[in-house]
């Protein structure tokens, strides 16, 4: 491998250092993260290693800019997980901690792994993560709200429970806790018809998003919906955390991306694995939920976890084991998606 470069981001700053072929430190700079400072950071790069590997943590997107102007520059962008850029710091033979010895470690680790995930900008891919994430907010905000509305009926009207019945989820509850709340102008009354109001604002807002998500999955061409358990939104979430499958080898690789494969705590003549807890916490998750689907309505999978349970493990053992396998599905699925789409 050639030269490689590490950045450590900031919201001000950007800390750039370039590491040789044998791992020594070639050069260092500071830029700041602005436009202006993008392009003196990429001038700085194509005199120091022209088109080399990059690597940037994600950090909430605050490379995100820096990372594109240098792919439009012909750089291979890649992200670092933290968690491997904090542990080669901890072998920085510098002194103490600084910006720069932070896009050293970032650089190194660019240098020694190879299935880095690619940063992506601008890609369909990106758009289904963004609008998931944000359905995920609403749906916080929604549960905050209800929650708090709740409380103070049960203040304002002990008993409301009997008229509008226990949740407020529907058109007709919310017009039931309205009615209720007609003839009362307390104060603690007028902040509950505000929360109807922001829940009604919700509604509306995440039956928009969900629209918008249905258009952009159909967009895609997945067949990911087709298996039992996928609806759209875990399509999305699968699709804006997976990006191109390609980037993973085998359904094995993908497999230890996500935490679904165990990991080997062998010892002497012991051999046992451990629950990874590693990996895409937010695949993972999808994963749990098309299992727990898939245990109610996908006769083979009731009767996977059947022989499993009848092998001796655990309701939880064997659940991890189901993830496992549709960990595997959804991997030879995408991959499928991708080659028709190449070939068409």
């Amino acid at each position: 491998m050639g030269r490689v470069i590490g950045l450590d981001v900031h919201k001000d700053t950007i800390a750039a250092a370039v590491l040789s072929t044998t791992g020594t430190l070639e050069a260092e700079a500071t830029f700041d993260n602005t436009p202006q400072g993008h392009v003196q950071l990429a001038s700085w790069a194509a005199r120091h290693a022209p088109a080399a590997r990059t690597g940037l943590e994600p950090s909430g997107g605050v490379g995100h800019g820096a990372g594109a102007h240098l792919q439009e520059m012909g750089h291979d962008v890649m992200l670092v997980p933290s968690r491997l850029s904090a542990r080669e710091a901890k072998r920085n033979s510098r002194r103490g901690k600084s910006d720069q010895g932070d896009a050293i470690a970032i650089a190194r680790v660019v240098q020694r792994e190879q299935r880095l995930p690619a940063l992506r900008v601008n890609g369909l891919h990106d758009d289904l993560r963004l609008l998931v994430d944000y359905r995920d907010q609403l749906h916080s905000e929604r549960t905050q709200v209800a929650n708090r509305l709740h409380a103070d009926l049960s203040i304002a009207h002990p008993g409301y429970q009997r008229h509008i019945g226990k949740t407020l989820t529907s058109k007709r509850t919310l017009a039931a806790a309205r009615r209720l709340l007609r003839a009362d102008r307390t104060v603690r009354a007028d902040l509950c018809r505000q929360r109807l109001g922001r829940l009604v604002e919700l509604d509306t807002e995440l039956a928009q998003t969900v629209t918008t998500l249905e258009t952009l999955v159909e967009a895609t061409g997945t067949s990911l919906t087709e298996h039992v358990g996928i609806s759209t939104i875990t399509a999305a979430r699968l699709l804006g955390e997976v990006g191109d499958i390609r980037r993973f080898p085998s359904p094995a690789a993908f497999a230890a991306n996500n935490g679904t494969a165990p990991l080997d705590a062998s010892s002497g003549r012991h051999e046992r694995h451990r629950l990874n807890r590693s990996g895409n916490r937010r695949i993972n998750r999808a994963l749990y939920v098309i299992a727990i689907t898939q245990t109610r309505h996908e006769p083979r999978a009731v009767e996977y976890l059947a022989r499993k349970r009848a092998a001796g493990k655990t309701r939880r053992e064997a659940l991890r084991c189901l993830k496992r396998q549709l960990s595997n599905v959804i991997y030879r699925t995408m991959l499928a998606d991708m080659n028709h789409a190449l070939d068409t």
